[in-house]
């Protein structure tokens, strides 16, 4: 046997072997006279020093210490305010992958899942026998509710460095990149307070679209964001308190860059994390026993108090577009309350006009003990302020071609973006805006889903080419998108609330902008240092209001209604007046004989209505003068139309954009031949017949594929009263001879899809007579007295050039002869 270890207990060691273990045990002793002799040797904890402990906490990727304390100590009410356990966990860094799944199970086994409201027994109707194995059962009942109680906890949670990858089954979505964590979690009774602050954060874009702009959301500075969030456990459905949960925010300056595929997938991913939660709570509920709804729910109250300071945002033209427009919108402050429809201090408006028969038709269709209809909805009502807002275009570069002295350009990890051109704001504006929500909107829809109100006073913009097409192409490309695939869940709504089964129509959203003092300048050029600004037209909105309205039948509407308006002809701006080609620099202003008759009269509405089936634009002037200078409102014209969908994206993608267009027949339609049949081959077409075949749309045969009709029609109207047109002689002189068309109403009807009366006109009291602009009163001629001209453009049906067809032929767009008929 070796010497180190006796082979029986009894033997006696050698004097050898006493002297060896006696000469390695005895320094030992002496330099660690705190640790005990027992091998291996234990370090105790007073023989650490204070920088091993340090280095050891930076070393370690976790430290958690937790305290549990007795509930029936003296002490617990006191001194440790009714707490049961005290957790200090503190991570070095941090990186975690969520998948919905499993973060859902997680965060029920941690006890922070869904949680639905506690309802009676499944059962409401229980026979005697199990009324009384429940009583028997009373005690073990009680005793199992004591040991589930759920225990007041307090969480301490610091974190170096957190990197928070959200994972889809297809690809990942996005990755957050967190650094200098500080939280305070407080589980109290069931109730949520979080309290914290970062240091810095970035999210990424990880999805196949999100190469350009990688980085969508980056914070600066030391303290990027301080918060503080309440949320109470139950619910409360009587409304006793005054927040379901509250948000305090307080963000330092932040970039954040929007592109909605980004944002509706992010939407998609939080709403299927809320349905996934929701179904296990609902689970957790029935398996213990009680009742689960599945009746539409009020959404809960979220009280907001958000500042942040010079947060920017870049909207791009499309998600692979390097052209973004910049939106600076200064200081930002939100603040809500809550509110019923109706009470002062709303704008949510109750629909009218609902029919007896569909009140009888909510009634058979809701189960409910009150009717959707007469609900008086509970709306979360937001103020929002943006101060100093600017906006200007800008341009995405790599690092590489980036200039160091450009000292407005914003600097992200990837890319750099620079600016571009001037801004369009000739100087900041302030904007309030009102939002309302609609918190029953699953219950009632009788107030619009959401409804904005806001003013925007004392704003001069001013768009070139370029940046009105890139504004046109964000709207189109990005805004505009429709993305089928990350369309929001349907959630339990009362069948009166659904379009389909009740055939009702409701408002989804209502905005109205009011606009006071507003200016709009089209340009041809910005100034540079070799050339001066170039302007064309400036339209002065002195007092307008801009609505827009959205329903749940997919249809839109916009109203730009103008009680003061004003436009003109920029083109001689800067220039000297022997040059000028146009005098008449005011081309739409009020008549003058109409301008003292109402202080506040009408003078312009452009509506705008979009329809699954129709599609209508409507133009009214009232009371205004026009000067058909025709050089500039051709100029405005291509100006307004200079805008390709296809062309303001990236020559890479253009490719990709399919604009929409409904054909009409077979591809020969497109070239002007509808009826045409294109043969196949030399040979085949010696063989047929040339005389051109008729074919019906109603019928399918292999000579001739099936033809599309187009469903959707468009229609223009054009309304003018007391309005009057002026055609001058030569605008370049003051005094020159002019015409003028006056008019007390006039009434056009444009329907290009439409055989049988594709135009109308209707001119009541036209008048027309000469005069010089110096001096209209004292030198006008009568040319025609007041008269009432009808024209009107209808098909000629009796003329069918003896054609044959089917059934469907009856709703056939065909070349019908027209006639114009004057009276």
């Amino acid at each position: 046997m070796p010497g180190s270890l006796p082979s029986n207990l009894n033997v006696e060691t050698s004097p050898m072997m006493k002297k060896q273990s006696t000469s390695i045990r005895m320094p030992a002793r002496a330099t660690c006279s705190g640790v005990p002799s027992t091998p291996p040797p234990s370090p105790d904890a007073h023989s650490m020093s204070p920088l091993n402990e340090s280095q050891t906490s930076q070393d370690a990727l976790v430290q958690i210490n937790m305290q549990l304390i007795d509930k029936n100590s003296p002490d617990f009410a006191t001194k440790h305010k009714s707490i049961n356990r005290l957790i200090d966990v503190d991570f070095n860094a941090l990186d975690t992958t969520i998948n919905l799944q499993t973060l859902v199970v997680l965060l029920d086994f941690l006890g922070m899942g869904a949680k639905p409201a506690p309802a009676s027994s499944m059962s409401t109707s229980m026979t005697s026998e199990q009324s009384q194995e429940m009583s028997a059962q009373g005690t073990s009942t009680q005793d199992e509710s004591v040991s589930n109680e759920e225990a007041n906890t307090e969480i301490n949670i610091r974190i170096q460095s957190l990197s928070l990858l959200l994972n889809k089954p297809s690809y990942e979505l996005a990755k957050a990149n967190v650094s200098g964590i500080t939280t305070h979690l407080s589980l109290v009774q069931g109730n949520v307070a979080i309290e914290g602050s970062l240091g810095s954060m970035m999210l990424l874009d990880l999805t196949p679209t999100g190469h350009t702009y990688p980085e969508k959301f980056v914070t600066r500075g030391d303290e990027a964001l301080g918060f503080k969030i309440f949320k109470y456990g139950k619910p409360d459905p009587d409304l006793q308190r005054q927040f379901d949960i509250s948000i305090n925010l307080r963000m330092s300056s932040v970039c954040y860059i929007h592109t909605h595929r980004f944002q509706m997938e992010l939407l998609a991913f939080a709403q299927h994390f809320n349905t996934l939660q929701d179904m296990l709570g609902r689970m957790r509920a029935a398996s213990d026993g009680q009742q689960v709804k599945e009746d539409p729910a009020r959404n809960g109250r979220l009280l907001m108090d958000i500042s942040a300071g010079s947060p920017v945002i870049l909207i791009p033209l499309s998600s692979k577009s390097k052209e973004t427009l910049v939106a600076n919108l200064g200081r930002i402050t939100l603040k809500n309350q809550f509110l019923f429809a109706g009470d002062p201090g709303t704008i949510s408006v109750k629909s009218a006009g609902l029919s007896s028969s569909l009140s009888r038709q909510s009634s058979r269709l809701s189960q409910q003990e009150s009717d959707p209809l007469s609900h008086i909805c509970l709306l979360d009502c937001m103020n929002l302020s943006l101060e100093d807002m600017d906006l200007f275009l800008g341009n995405c570069i790599d690092h590489a071609d980036f200039d160091a002295r450009d000292e407005t350009a914003m600097i992200f990890p990837s890319i750099v973006v620079s600016r571009k051109g001037p801004p369009l704001l000739k100087q900041t504006c302030l904007l309030k805006l009102q939002v309302e929500r609609n918190l029953d909107v699953d219950i009632s829809r009788t107030v619009p889903d959401i409804s904005i109100s806001g003013v925007l006073s004392s704003v001069h913009c001013s768009i070139d080419t370029s940046q009105y097409h890139l504004i046109r192409g964000m709207l189109d490309h990005n805004l505009g998108e429709h993305l089928e695939e990350f369309q929001p869940i349907q959630r339990p709504q009362a069948p009166i609330n659904q379009t389909v089964l009740s055939g009702q129509v409701w408002t989804s959203l209502s905005m109205h902008i009011d606009l006071m003092n507003v200016t709009l300048e089209l340009l041809e050029s910005h100034s540079t240092a070799e050339q001066q600004e170039g302007s064309l037209v400036e339209i002065n909105f002195i007092k307008s209001r801009f609505s827009f309205e959205s329903f749940s039948n997919e249809s839109k509407t916009v109203d730009l209604v103008s009680h003061a308006l004003r436009a003109h002809d920029t083109r001689q701006r800067g220039k000297p007046e022997s040059s000028w080609g146009n005098v008449f620099h005011e081309i739409l202003t009020p008549s003058k004989h109409n301008q003292q008759a109402s202080q506040n009269p009408l003078q312009m509405e452009l509506h705008y209505a979009s329809r699954p089936d129709h599609t209508r634009a409507t133009l009214l002037l009232n009371n205004m003068r026009v000067m058909c200078i025709l050089d500039i409102w051709l100029a405005a014209k291509d100006f307004l139309l200079s805008y390709n969908a296809q062309m303001v994206l990236p020559p890479e993608h253009r490719y990709l954009y399919q604009p929409p267009t409904v054909t009409t027949g077979t591809n020969s339609a497109a070239e002007g031949r509808p009826f045409e049949v294109k043969s196949e081959s030399k040979s085949s077409k010696q063989k047929r017949s040339t005389t051109p075949i008729s074919v019906a749309s109603g019928i399918a045969t292999k000579r001739v594929p099936p033809m599309h009709q187009n469903e959707k029609t468009f229609e223009l109207r054009l309304n003018f009263t007391e309005t009057e047109f002026v055609v001058v002689e030569d605008p370049s002189f003051i005094d020159t001879d002019a015409i003028i068309l006056k008019v007390a109403c006039a009434v056009t009807s444009l329907k290009p899809e439409s055989m049988s009366h594709p135009f109308s006109c209707t001119l009541q009291e036209l008048e027309v007579f000469s005069c010089r602009m110096g001096s209209e009163t004292n030198t006008a001629l009568s040319i025609i007295d007041p008269i009432t001209v009808n024209l009107e453009l209808k098909a000629n049906h009796t003329h069918l050039h003896g054609r044959s067809g089917g059934l469907l032929d009856a709703t056939l767009d065909m070349d019908v002869p027209t006639s114009l008929e004057v009276s």
